[in-house]
């Protein structure tokens, strides 16, 4: 396994109890001084998403940000029924995620797309299903532009094949970059 890895939960919360997030990193004790700077964007990505999340639904729910409830597409994602990577495609998880991002890239003054592309890129996912994550991602942060719901960074998306660099996979860059 690997010797770094972050995770977050979130609690919604009910009638008689407050929302509460979890934030849990693992790593080894050997490598903790070279991951300082990492562990410090890693939180601030969590910690936006998991509060995004804390805004879909129940104690702290703002109307204008509600996402049903995926409870049964995660179970039969957690079970093996679906595949892993349907779980970046789910409602709450798509907000979530741009929104991390986006807080992320902003505090590293890096592109969103830099940052979507580093966070896939640990992903094990054929490119097929990458190309879906982003097609999906990139649809749903235009319409968060367009609207003027939320504040993604507005960068064009483009897709360069990977090949050229150093595989066989789509690769997503701001035009700047490349």
């Amino acid at each position: 396994g690997s010797s770094y890895k972050v995770d977050g939960y979130t609690f919604e919360g009910t009638d008689h109890e407050p929302a509460y997030m979890i934030v849990l990193f693992t790593i080894d004790p050997e490598w903790l001084n070279q991951y300082w700077s990492e562990m410090y964007f890693d939180l601030c990505d969590v910690i936006r998403h998991e509060m995004e999340h804390m805004t879909q639904s129940g104690w702290n729910l703002k109307d204008s940000k509600y996402i049903e409830s995926d409870i049964k597409q995660r179970d039969l994602i957690n079970s093996g029924s679906m595949k892993p990577y349907k779980y970046l495609l789910l409602p709450k998880e798509i907000d979530a995620n741009l929104q991390g991002m986006a807080f992320r890239a902003r505090k590293q003054r890096r592109s969103f797309i830099e940052v979507i592309n580093q966070y896939l890129d640990r992903l094990e996912f054929v490119e097929e299903e990458r190309q879906e994550i982003l097609d999906v991602w990139r649809k749903r942060s235009k319409h968060h532009q367009a609207s003027g719901t939320q504040h993604f960074p507005r960068e064009r998306w483009r897709c360069f094949p990977i090949s050229r660099v150093c595989s066989p996979a789509v690769l997503w860059r701001h035009p700047a970059h490349t």
